[in-house]
């Protein structure tokens, strides 16, 4: 069955509040159907991940820019040095291929810190430069 973009997330906004009850819902079961309670317990957990994939990207991008180091060894947007990335932010960054510009894109990570800040889906880049947007 296919299912065009548009399609694919109007169903899956019109179901994240469905989501959204069943991953805060407290599970209580008896010892009898613990099987099932860890099972929807894991179900759960990886539900959580989705509905908040789905809530940070039904927001808007709404600055994008490269990414400076202040003077405070902060990471910030070169168009607004009020906008700044720590520990565990998330972050999107634009991935350029160097061997097929067709491969490059947009990749979801977030900032981590090992003496100097790095992005997690490219530890090995140099974060300063790298272009980046952010979703309100």
């Amino acid at each position: 069955m296919e299912m065009h973009l548009v399609e694919a997330w109007r169903e899956l906004t019109d179901l994240n509040p469905k989501l959204k009850r069943f991953v805060e819902g407290e599970l209580i079961f008896s010892s009898k159907d613990r099987f099932m309670g860890k099972q929807l317990r894991s179900l759960q957990d990886k539900l959580d991940e989705a509905v908040w994939k789905i809530d940070y990207l039904s927001k808007k991008v709404t600055d994008e820019g490269y990414l400076i180091k202040r003077i405070d060894g902060r990471y910030a947007l070169s168009t607004s040095h009020d906008e700044y990335w720590t520990c565990g932010r998330t972050i999107e960054v634009f991935i350029i291929d160097e061997e097929d510009d067709y491969y490059s894109d947009w990749v979801l990570s977030r900032v981590e810190y090992n003496e100097d800040y790095y992005i997690v889906a490219c530890p090995d880049m140099p974060v300063e430069g790298l272009r980046v947007r952010v979703r309100r």
